[in-house]
């Protein structure tokens, strides 16, 4: 089975026979052709209709590891991994040298770009960032929109974990260019840009004063994601001591609720907000946040757990909680080294 992101390098060896062949692949004559070849020259079949799917000349999918194997061999490689590991080499350099100066991006190049990193393809994502970072440091924030406004993206798994790692690795050009509010202002009027940088980026640091601050004000003018802005406020609010604006954000959080694929943070932000309605009405620990975080948890990919309880259970624990915590902590759900 293909790893995503090996369309550039099936491209890549089209071209390669094609070259070493003589004259493009166009008809079936020209693959029965090609068939000849290669057993003539390597003494391996690959018959002409497998070709034909593999150029594209009929409906198919992509030939198996062995047929790949063969057709990498007549382009003088072993195996077709080791093809694929030089075209990704030479397709490095020459991103690079097409991009280390390069100011203007057509749509069109712009979105064969944001396709290969949905693909996953690290040369891109590399190229990516660095456009990032020219935008962040040089340019200004309405130019960000042109990358940032764009439907790659709005869904799915794995585009979280993309935004998540986009925004931070530039986490330090975010804090810079957005400590004032007039900036902010200006991302917030892109609901698509505000969310790529902001909704995947929470900076304790500048909570209370600086980007982050500025980001949760400008949000209460438009509240996409409740338990995020919600959530952020019952944090906010703790650390400056200003526990009489708790409760209002911490009921509105859990009014809300977690929804069906909401990232651990958010549901964690749930839980915190739960901890904090109760407490400040009776000044104890509900034993149902106990049962109810552990049902959570089991739903969770193990990796993922420290997410959940990375803001609730430090809360927690400094308001006098570390009993139930470490009840938590020592659940046979959670292994440590």
């Amino acid at each position: 089975m293909l790893v995503k992101g090996t369309e550039v390098h099936l491209d890549a060896l089209r071209i390669e026979i094609q070259r070493r062949f003589g004259r493009p692949i166009r008809t079936k004559t020209d693959c029965q052709h090609l068939e000849e070849r290669l057993y003539e020259e390597l003494g391996s079949m690959v018959s002409y209709n497998t070709l034909r799917r593999f150029f594209g000349l009929v409906p198919g999918g992509t030939p198996r590891g062995a047929v790949l194997d063969i057709l990498s061999t007549y382009c003088g490689f072993a195996t077709y991994k080791e093809f694929s590991l030089d075209v990704r080499r030479f397709q490095f350099y020459y991103d690079w040298t097409q991009t280390i100066d390069r100011d203007r991006w057509t749509e069109a190049e712009r979105d064969a770009l944001l396709a290969r990193i949905a693909e996953e393809d690290f040369n891109a994502q590399t190229i990516f960032l660095w456009i990032l970072f020219k935008l962040t440091t040089q340019a200004p924030v309405t130019d960000w929109f042109y990358w940032l406004d764009h439907p790659v993206w709005d869904d799915g798994e794995l585009t979280k974990a993309q935004l998540v790692f986009f925004s931070n690795s530039l986490a330090d050009e975010f804090r810079m260019r957005l400590a004032h509010k007039e900036d902010m202002e200006v991302l917030f009027s892109n609901p698509r840009a505000f969310r790529f940088i902001c909704h995947f980026f929470a900076d304790y640091e500048t909570i209370q004063k600086g980007y982050m601050a500025n980001a949760i004000d400008v949000m209460a003018q438009r509240i996409d994601v409740p338990l995020y802005y919600h959530g952020l406020r019952v944090t906010q609010n703790f650390l400056s001591g200003n526990w009489d604006s708790i409760k209002p954000h911490a009921l509105a959080a859990t009014q809300h609720g977690p929804r069906e694929g909401d990232y651990p943070i958010l549901v964690g932000r749930y839980f915190c907000a739960r901890f904090w309605v109760h407490y400040l009405d009776f000044g104890t620990w509900d034993p149902q946040l106990t049962r109810d975080y552990l049902d959570s948890a089991k739903g969770l990919d193990p990796h993922f757990h420290y997410l959940l309880g990375m803001e609730f259970l430090p809360i927690a624990s400094i308001m006098g909680f570390s009993a139930p915590v470490l009840q938590i902590m020592k659940s046979s759900l959670f292994e440590f080294d």
